[in-house]
């Protein structure tokens, strides 16, 4: 078990260096801080006796994170923008595309294809993605 505390180290002061100084996160200090270990913090409350200690290192600890529910800051599932009859823009564009190469009697290998890969494409929710590139 490891519980956070404050003690002096080298460790770099820019929180986020790579971002350039656009970046206002850039202009921050990282505190002195590292985890201790169970062991560090009860020779930190030596002061106390040992079971005192312990209920404060340990179980007070324990308490608090029972406290905290789970959480998740980043959701398992895609999340892409909704914009009304994008599925049905993206399938018009691309059989414009594909009978302007191959004429208004699409081949049926070639037809086959662009269902498959317009199934997959509206299917995962990339139809809007796609056509702001387009």
């Amino acid at each position: 078990m490891f519980t956070i505390s404050i003690r002096k180290t080298n460790l770099p002061k820019n929180l986020i260096g790579s971002q350039g100084g656009a970046n206002p996160l850039n202009r921050h200090q990282l505190p002195d801080v590292h985890f201790r270990s169970t062991d560090e913090m009860l020779n930190c409350f030596s002061f106390l006796d040992g079971d005192k200690a312990k209920e404060i290192v340990v179980h007070n600890t324990q308490k608090i994170a029972d406290m905290i529910d789970d959480i998740k800051p980043i959701k398992d599932d895609l999340y892409t923008p909704k914009i009304e009859g994008a599925d049905e823009e993206m399938r018009e564009m691309s059989y414009a595309m594909a009978r302007s190469i191959y004429g208004e009697e699409l081949p049926e290998v070639v037809e086959a294809r662009l269902e498959k890969e317009l199934k997959s494409i509206i299917g995962h929710g990339f139809a809007v993605i796609l056509l702001d590139l387009a």
